[in-house]
Parts: structure tokens; sequence; C-alpha cells
């Protein structure tokens, strides 16, 4: 881009406060009348100049989140402009304020069509703040390559989008908002995220600094890796965030499910990343779904459209057909 993308802001499209008719933007979103009041909040609120990356630039930026081609080349052509689509823009100046502000989605979006703008709407609020989160890292003197590794989780939300659904686009917003704030970091083989205790422990207690930790779909959850990522994590946040004891980190997910022990040998590297772990014998909430969506990467309508091929896809079906039900299990660890 001739510079770096921490300075992006520099090559980006000049911002217009596009002023509109509030009913035209519901009208444009087909909504129902009673829903304007959702509208007049967004108007409301906060304001902060919005901008996109331009041609060349937005395509090298898909390229560093490592958007698939195909679905890159869709969001460059689509990309919005505030002449050209007026409605889209104002919604997406104020879904960016959203976000400025730290609220989280879900934020408000038009249907999803065929077309492009509709499959990647809220992606493009992530493009537009890519120079943000470049500069918080920056301040921390993070290198850029971590900043650039977390952030492919962009391009594993549009992967998994066309996996889910047979085209490419974006749903991943509510998950991907954590990364673009600037407190979640893949070190490795792991994921982890600035965070606070939500419960008491032996070692820490509700309301104090821990490391909440994230298994991204990238491979073998091999237990050398997850050995690197941690000593990573540990030298990591004592250097970049050093006013701050992170000395325990916690895990919440299906893969901590002890039921799994049933179905997979000993020597497997989930029941091994289990044993990484103290568990929380008192926490448990129902876990049906995320088993079956992040292994098979959707949800069927019937339990025999799911492939048999592995030990875990088996044990799961198993399981459940059984009359069990998967857990959400917690657990924690020192750094």
């Amino acid at each position: 881009m001739g510079q770096q993308l921490g300075d992006v802001h520099g090559d980006l499209l000049t911002w217009f406060d596009v002023r509109m008719d509030i009913g035209s933007i519901r009208r444009w979103l087909d909504w129902p009348e009673d829903e304007i009041g959702r509208l007049e909040t967004l108007e409301a609120a906060d304001h902060f100049p919005f901008a996109l990356p331009d041609g060349d630039d937005l395509a090298e930026i898909c390229r560093n989140l490592d958007v698939p081609p195909p679905a890159a080349e869709e969001v460059v052509a689509a990309a919005p402009s505030p002449e050209r689509d007026p409605e889209a823009w104002w919604l997406l100046e104020r879904c960016y304020a959203q976000f400025r502000s730290g609220n989280r989605p879900p934020w408000p979006a038009p249907w999803v069509t065929d077309e492009p703008l509709t499959r990647y709407f809220h992606l493009y609020v992530f493009l537009a703040a890519v120079g943000d989160v470049l500069a918080k890292h920056d301040a921390r003197d993070i290198p850029p390559e971590i900043t650039w590794t977390t952030l492919r989780d962009v391009g594993l939300q549009v992967a998994h989008h066309q996996a889910r659904r047979g085209v490419y686009g974006f749903d991943g917003a509510f998950w991907i908002f954590n990364h673009f704030q600037g407190g979640l970091f893949q070190l490795g083989r792991l994921q982890y995220e600035l965070g606070t205790a939500a419960y008491d422990a032996p070692g820490f207690v509700t309301g104090d600094p821990i490391l909440e930790m994230h298994i991204p779909a990238i491979g073998p959850l091999t237990p050398g890796s997850c050995d690197a990522s941690q000593d990573e994590a540990r030298t990591f946040f004592a250097r970049h965030f050093p006013e701050t004891p992170y000395r325990f980190g916690t895990c919440e997910s299906w893969l901590l499910d002890e039921q799994l022990t049933d179905v997979l040998p000993e020597s497997s590297n989930i029941v091994s990343f289990q044993q990484r772990f103290t568990h929380d014998d008192a926490y448990s909430s129902p876990g049906d779904d995320d088993i079956i969506r992040f292994t098979f990467g959707w949800l069927p309508e019937d339990l025999g459209e799911l492939p048999q091929d592995t030990t875990l896809q088996r044990g799961i079906v198993k399981k459940i057909r059984e009359g069990h039900h998967w857990r959400i299990r917690r657990g924690w660890l020192e750094i």
C-alpha cells in the first residue's frame, strides 16, 4: 500500500456525514414503521468519521485478513460509497459509531440477498476499523505480524460462511468485534482475550484480571503447539501489559466436556487439552448446538445428514441419539 497499514486512515476515501430522512432508511431496510425508534437511537448516538480504503488498498487489506480470493473480489467490487449507496453508507456510519463506542453487535443490517453488499454488510465496518486496531496495538508496541495473525479470523469467518451456506458472506460480527477492539490476540495455536474473572477459584477471585482462552479452528490441537502458545503468552503479556498481572487463563467450551473421554482415546489431542485445566464442577450449560456447529460446520435438520468419518463425529452423534446432551464446561489454568 506504499505506507505501513498502521497509517491506513491516511489513504481512505473522504468521509461523508450523510444526512438522510430516517423514514427513507426504514423503507430501504424494509422495516415496519414501529421499528423506526431503533434508527432514531442510532442517529442520536455519537458519530465518528467513517471511511473505507479504496481500490487496491481494500484488496490488500482483504489479503492480509486471509479473505478467500473469490470473496475478496466480491467485497472490493461491492464496496459502497456515499454517493452511490447513501442508505447503506448512512447505516454503516452508525454501525461504525457503535463499534467505536464499544457497543457490540447485533447491529442493524439490510436483509441478506444475493447482492454481495448485503452478504458482507458488517464486514465493511471492520474494514473501516483496521486502522483503529493497528493504532491500539502499535501504542503497546505489539508487532504488526501478531495483529494481522489475530485479525485473520475474519477470513476464517468468511470461509465458514461458504461452508455452511454454499456462498461467501460474513455473519461473524459478534465474534470479530472482540478482535478489533484491540484486546484479543492469537499467539500460536491459541487466542487470549483480556478479561476479568466471573467466578472465584483457587488463585483468583471475581473481578481479578484473567485471560480468556479461545481455540480457533486452524488445525490440530497438539500438546506441543499448546505448550508453545502458553510460553509465548507468558512473555507477551508481561512485555506488552506489564501493569497487569495476567497469571491465570480460563476457558469455556464444549472442548472441556468430560463426556468426550467416553468417545475419544486418552491419547487424543482434545483429551490432552482438557487435562491442562482445573474444571469447575459447578458450571454447565447446553452444548449440543456448539459441538455440532464447530465440529461439522453447520446445524442439520436431522442428525442423519452429518458425516460419520471420524471417531469424534461418530461419538458426538451417538451420544445424542442415546438421549444424552453435550455441555459447555469451564476451567482454569495458571499461565
